[in-house]
């Protein structure tokens, strides 16, 4: 008789099995699914029971909030640490994962000013773990006004691993033409005020080289506008998003927050990343709307510019002129998630 596991053979009589041919077992611990048993002349295994040996690699692991997705008995069930602050995660085992890493929205600027950009998000479906290895996880924070987001980082044992940007702020419109600042998403630039033009909006910029990640979204913020409003100076444009740039500010209208994406890594359709619409002059123009409804809103005067959605990474709104406030961005999110069940052995008995 022959049994084939992978690509290694074992070849054994019925004859030399003895008494102990009922409990006789032969193990494969390398990552074959597949075997066959089959004597000289037979068509199909006899006489063969098998058992699958499964190792659960979520009992051996900490760090966030741990779901397991889907049966404890496939070898396809999904492990998800969710990070919604800074954490450690850590493991018994070594793996691959993969991580989803939302950095922090920046803050808006004040006073006819430009939206926060959205933080970057950076994505990698084949990270290495290693057994015993903690693996500290940064989440950035939000922006407060005039502030850029907070990076999102992953370090192993104190040394860094992993970094998205933080998105920029807006530009300030008390400031001549103060452009957006660079992020993960860049922020929109403020008014023109007593400049020539009105400021450039940000740049996305990923510091991560090719290929250390899989995946990474990042978009540049708008332009504020060079008139509009009763000083005839210019309106805020948006900031962008990992959708897509912010909008540019016209003479009545702020420039709209860049939109955000949907993501399901942790295993429920989120959206992220939405960037800060651009603050106007009160009574002269329409703010700019946040992105995806998960920006913030330009201020349009008579309020202060919109607070961005808790942990989606987005922008905060732009400040107007009457209310010259700005809001704030959201606090960015993590994801590691790995398969859980390692199929580890098959155990073959002959009866």
């Amino acid at each position: 008789m022959s049994i084939k596991l992978a690509s290694r053979s074992f070849s054994t009589k019925l004859s030399e099995i003895g008494p102990r041919k009922h409990d006789i077992a032969k193990s494969n611990t390398g990552t074959a699914k597949c075997f066959s048993v089959r004597p000289f002349g037979y068509a199909y295994p006899i006489g063969l029971n098998t058992q699958r040996v499964f190792g659960n690699v979520a009992a051996n692991t900490t760090g966030g909030t741990q779901i397991t997705v889907g049966s404890d008995s496939s070898p396809t069930q999904n492990a998800v640490h969710k990070f919604d602050s800074s954490g450690v995660f850590t493991s018994t085992n070594s793996f691959t994962c993969e991580y989803f890493l939302v950095a922090g929205g920046g803050g808006g600027g004040f006073q006819i000013a430009g939206g926060g950009g959205a933080g970057g998000i950076l994505y990698r479906n084949d990270y290495p773990i290693s057994a015993g290895a903690n693996n500290y996880i940064t989440v950035g924070g939000g922006g407060a006004q005039n502030a850029r987001g907070g990076n999102t980082t992953i370090e192993v044992n104190g040394s860094p691993s992993v970094l998205v940007h933080g998105g920029g702020r807006g530009g300030i419109g008390t400031s001549d033409g103060d452009p957006g600042q660079p992020g993960g998403c860049g922020g929109g630039s403020s008014r023109k005020r007593s400049a020539p033009t009105a400021g450039a909006g940000g740049q996305s910029v990923n510091p991560m080289p090719a290929p250390t990640y899989s995946l990474f979204f990042g978009n540049s913020g708008g332009r504020g506008s060079d008139t509009g409003n009763p000083d005839n100076n210019g309106q805020g444009g948006g900031g962008g998003g990992v959708g897509s740039t912010g909008g540019n500010a016209t003479a009545t209208t702020g420039g709209a927050g860049g939109t955000g994406l949907t993501f399901s890594y942790d295993e429920t359709s989120t959206l992220y990343g939405g960037g800060g619409g651009g603050g106007v002059w009160v009574g002269t123009a329409t703010a700019g709307a946040g992105g995806s409804g998960i920006g913030g809103a330009g201020g349009p005067g008579s309020s202060p510019g919109g607070n961005a959605t808790a942990n989606r990474g987005s922008g905060g709104g732009g400040g107007g002129y009457g209310d010259s406030t700005a809001g704030s961005g959201s606090g960015g999110y993590a994801v590691i998630r790995y398969f859980s069940i390692d199929e580890t052995a098959f155990n073959i008995f002959i009866n």
